[in-house]
Parts: C-alpha cells; sequence; structure tokens
C-alpha cells in the first residue's frame, strides 16, 4: 500500500471537491469573491496532482483522483445542491467505488 499516494489522493479530493463546489457556487451567483476563490482552491489542486501522478502515475493515479473526484462532486450535487441522480447514475458511482478498490489493490483475486 502506497501510503504516500494514499495521502495526495486525500488532499487532493478534498481541495478538487472544495474548488468545484466554489466553482458552482460562482456560477449561480456570480461575484468576484467567488471567482477567486475557486481560482485559488484549483490552482492547488492541480499542484496536488501533479505530486499524485509522480506516486501513481499517469494510468493509475490519475484514473484514481478523477473517479474519486467524479463520485464526490455527484455526491456534492445530490446533498447540497439537491440535483436529481437516477438510479443508473447511483450505480456507476458504486462501480466507481469498486474501480478504485481495484486499481488500489485491496482486493486481490489469486
Amino acid at each position: 500500500m502506497n501510503w504516500i499516494l494514499l495521502g495526495f489522493l486525500a488532499i487532493n479530493l478534498i481541495l478538487a471537491t472544495l474548488g468545484d463546489i466554489a466553482a458552482k457556487i460562482w456560477a449561480v451567483n456570480p461575484t468576484q469573491k467567488w471567482f477567486l476563490i475557486s481560482m485559488g482552491i484549483n490552482i492547488v489542486t492541480l499542484i496536488t496532482f501533479m505530486f499524485v501522478i509522480r506516486e501513481g502515475g499517469l494510468a493509475i493515479g490519475s484514473s484514481i483522483a478523477l473517479l474519486l473526484t467524479m463520485m464526490a462532486l455527484t455526491c456534492a450535487g445530490f446533498f447540497i445542491f439537491k440535483e436529481h441522480i437516477s438510479l443508473e447514475q447511483w450505480i456507476g458511482i458504486g462501480l466507481g467505488i469498486f474501480a478504485v478498490v481495484l486499481m488500489l489493490g485491496l482486493l486481490k483475486f489469486k
């Protein structure tokens, strides 16, 4: 288990989620304050993403980071912004979680 990769993934997930939530708030309420907050968070997110790629590689590290971010943002859209998510989309989130588990090597098939 690469704990450094997991740490960078966690930091990247938190920042990416916060940055995209700030971007959604800016889209709904277009003020300069939310634009600058969103841009600032997303710049730092990009830096952490580079560390994810350094530790996990482009194929695996970026795939895991993007899947986690996609799942977190789907849940944020549902719970925070009250957006509708269909049953098929919830199944996709579950399969995304399963994909992350497989890519991290948490399940071993012999």
